[in-house]
């Protein structure tokens, strides 16, 4: 009993000593607990350091992949008409290519035009055989002079080169604006990709365009738009010819003022008969007389013209509130019209023949309607005393076609046709009301004529994009609606929200 007394003695003044020690050396432990804070703050920091260096390091390894990924990856197009996109026809034209093609950029440092660059940048990511090279004619002056090109050379303009075979692109024909509109289109991808065509393909096909009879000069913008798809126009007499020749792309009738003879329309058909193709553009004749000869050669495929112009009266197929300025719906299943059709593109017809199809005349013969009027529309036949738009006694009732094709498998192949029934599908103030949907159409029927019979079908054209900007379009009744919902409607439920809240909370 003594021993464990003595024990709980010692005990007790043992721990009495450490609390005195404690209590005479506070600092001691203060400066021990001030060092693991420092030594835990430290270690918390060196990690914080080496996160965000690691952070660093791999934002600065990502950019470095990320601007080694093509354009195509790297880089998104969000504009509403897709400006800087290839159109799958571009993409397989590229794709497809097994020889290198060299695009020259002729632009000075610091001067580049951005939709230019993009579409480059979109043509070299899309396939290997394709470079993209800078020269700045301030280093090379004379540089485009080797590829025959003379005059004024422009920032941006582009040569594009395959072995001896080169085409020059200039920067104003990548650009264009409608005299009516302060919208602005850009036709790089159609213009580069008609010049891969040119430098690419062996061959450049003749189109025969038949003189004699007072037909238009086909010029402008259509005359080049043809040529950049590698064909050349020449001029064709069948009355020195004696014959349309076989080995041309197709013979081109460009709204004559007076009819063939006799003589030619035998020419013609004896070329059609064996596989020939013929694009047909014609108008009404401003004397009222008939195209008999022209009308024979068509009608031996089934389809005649009506002696007069076509006045709509839906609103929806005529512009301008006059009824023969015809806007005709457009056929989404064939080749020629489908990429307008599919792409809620246009084509104005001013002053348009109606076309009737009637039976076909042989088994064989196949007609497609690639524009037709409304069902209300009708033809007048007293269009040159004209004083009323509505219709009379001796019109015609429609519907017409305005636009044919027609295909007749023949033993040498296939015979081809497109007749048009307005000469102003070919006029440039026309064109540009409808942003180039005129254009579009008649390039599309070359394509088509020449190598509809070829596998893999035509190839159509590329539409230019314009710069448009979306605007929101609404009716006096909805913006007083909207105005009524914004200032009054909206704060209004805000506020009883905010009472309906603060009694709620008074009431708990």
């Amino acid at each position: 009993m003594a021993e464990h007394n003595d024990y709980d003695k010692i005990t007790r003044q043992a721990g009495e000593t450490a609390e005195n020690r404690n209590k005479a050396d506070p600092g001691k432990e203060k400066t021990s607990s001030t060092r693991s804070r420092g030594k835990k703050t430290l270690r918390v920091g060196g990690y914080s350091v080496l996160a965000c260096l690691m952070v660093l390091a791999i934002c600065v390894a990502v950019n470095i992949l990320a601007d080694k990924l093509p354009t195509s990856v790297s880089s998104l197009d969000l504009s509403s008409n897709k400006v800087y996109s290839l159109s799958d026809e571009s993409r397989d034209l590229v794709k497809g290519l097994d020889e290198d093609v060299t695009i020259y950029w002729l632009v000075q440092n610091g001067k580049e035009d951005v939709p230019v660059k993009n579409i480059l940048d979109r043509y070299e990511s899309a396939g290997k055989h394709i470079t993209v090279k800078r020269i700045d004619p301030d280093v090379y002056p004379n540089f485009a002079e080797q590829y025959s090109v003379s005059g004024t050379v422009y920032n941006n303009s582009l040569v594009i080169e395959k072995g001896n075979a080169s085409r020059y692109i200039p920067y104003q024909d990548m650009y264009s604006s409608s005299a009516n509109s302060s919208s602005m289109t850009f036709a790089g991808e159609s213009e580069i990709t008609a010049g891969l065509r040119y430098v690419t393909s062996g061959e450049h096909p003749v189109i025969y365009n038949l003189t004699g009879h007072g037909e238009a000069v086909l010029e402008g913008t259509f005359r080049s738009s043809v040529e950049g798809q590698n064909f050349t126009v020449t001029n064709l007499s069948l009355l020195s010819e004696g014959a349309v020749p076989q080995d041309g792309a197709f013979l081109f009738i460009n709204t004559p003022s007076t009819d063939i003879s006799a003589e030619e329309k035998e020419m013609i058909l004896d070329y059609l008969k064996t596989g020939g193709k013929l694009l047909l553009v014609t108008d009404v004749a401003q004397d009222g007389s008939e195209f008999n000869n022209i009308r024979e050669v068509m009608a031996f495929y089934g389809v005649t013209s009506e002696n007069g112009i076509v006045l709509e009266q839906s609103p929806a197929n005529y512009a301008s509130n006059m009824p023969y300025f015809l806007l005709p719906d457009l056929d989404a299943a064939h080749a020629v019209s489908a990429p307008l059709a599919n792409g809620g593109y246009r084509v104005l017809l001013p002053i348009a023949q109606g076309l009737t199809v009637g039976d076909a005349p042989r088994e064989s013969v196949s007609v497609s309607k690639l524009m037709t009027t409304s069902d209300s529309a009708f033809s007048k036949a007293s269009w040159l005393e004209m004083t009323t738009y509505e219709k009379e006694e001796g019109d015609t009732d429609g519907p017409f076609a305005l636009a044919v094709a027609v295909s007749e498998p023949v033993e040498n192949g296939e015979t081809d046709i497109v007749w048009i029934s307005s000469g102003a599908i070919l006029d440039e103030t026309v064109n540009e009301q409808v942003s180039g949907g005129n254009q579009d159409f008649f390039l599309n029927a070359v394509t088509w004529l020449y190598s509809n019979d070829e596998e893999g079908g035509p190839a159509t054209t590329i539409h230019a994009k314009a710069f448009d900007y979306g605007h929101l379009t609404m009716s006096s009744a909805v913006g007083s609606a909207l105005a009524v919902l914004m200032i009054l409607v909206i704060p209004l439920g805000c506020i009883l929200a905010g009472i309906v809240v603060r009694s709620r909370r008074k009431r708990r």
